[in-house]
């Protein structure tokens, strides 16, 4: 039963994980595609 909860953790935290790097990616992209000046890590055109 504790090896099952865990596995749902993992599984919650990865969910978690990809939707904040997607939202991110999305975030940056659209500064970038605006032509926004910001400090992200993000490739300028």
């Amino acid at each position: 039963m504790a090896k099952h909860h865990l596995l749902k953790s993992i599984e919650i935290a990865a969910i978690v994980l990809f939707v904040l790097i997607l939202a991110y990616l999305s975030v940056t992209g659209l500064l970038s595609s605006t032509g926004v000046d910001h400090a992200w890590p993000y490739p300028s055109k």
